[in-house]
């Protein structure tokens, strides 16, 4: 059966290499050819992208670097410290504002905001006349109770 077969592939490319196309279907061939390759490179039959290909490459790097200019130049956002850290450096905040005022409740209660408003009242008035070391050191003044 394998000789029957070589035997007809043979046969079969023989016949092949023997034919010869004539001039005309040559010619119509090429003719067929040409006419779908100027059909395809018509501008109505291109895609969209194919067409804009330029404007819309130059559209796309343009927001890529001003989208990279963005980036690289925005005002990192400062976090707000996390709720009862105490605030560090030279900082100070008033006494009367909430976040002194919650502090001193989270850390003291009620008596602690009290004090803290002593403190304030202390600070607005003019300063106190101080008899004896004793009273200093302990705080107390002459005009004090």
């Amino acid at each position: 059966m394998d000789n029957w077969s070589e035997q007809n592939i043979e046969k079969l490319l023989k016949t092949l290499a023997d034919i010869h196309p004539s001039v005309e279907s040559t010619d119509r061939m090429q003719k067929q050819v040409r006419n779908l390759i100027a059909d395809r490179c018509r501008s109505d039959v291109r895609s969209f992208l194919v067409r804009h290909k330029e404007p819309i490459c130059t559209i796309a790097a343009a927001t890529l670097i001003v989208t990279g200019l963005l980036a690289l130049f925005r005002p990192i956002p400062t976090a707000p410290p996390p709720p009862g850290s105490k605030i560090q450096g030279g900082q100070v905040l008033s006494p009367t504002s909430m976040g002194t005022l919650n502090r001193a409740f989270d850390e003291g209660g009620m008596e602690a905001v009290e004090d803290l408003l002593k403190e304030f009242m202390k600070m607005k008035k003019p300063e106190p006349e101080i008899k004896s070391i004793d009273d200093a050191t302990n705080g107390r003044s002459e005009k004090e109770p």
